[in-house]
């Protein structure tokens, strides 16, 4: 019966545990009132694009607006477009067998 080897041991830094700073090495000034959100208005972003835009509104133009109402209007489309086929082959199916 033969031993098998065990698997080899890879470099690398080893990954430490991860901990919370002592309390006296936290910075004085990272209270909560300096965090990034404070210094951004209030916004929201194009619903089709992406841009900034004001609270609001959804999009950032007319021409986004129609574009996503196209893509939304797909997006149904496809949404709906295998139950309204698996009804027509169903009742296909049902012509077919008892009009025969």
């Amino acid at each position: 019966m033969t031993q098998r080897k065990a698997p080899k041991k890879r470099g690398g830094k080893k990954k430490r545990p991860i901990t919370k700073p002592p309390s006296d090495q936290v910075e004085e000034n990272a209270s909560p009132s300096h965090t990034l959100s404070s210094k951004v208005p209030k916004h929201k972003h194009c619903a089709n694009c992406g841009v900034s835009i004001d609270p609001e509104r959804d999009t950032c133009s007319n021409e986004c607006q129609a574009r996503w109402d196209k893509m939304l209007s797909r997006k149904k489309f496809w949404t709906y477009l295998p139950i309204i086929g698996t009804i027509l082959i169903v009742l296909f199916w049902i012509l077919v067998s008892f009009g025969g």
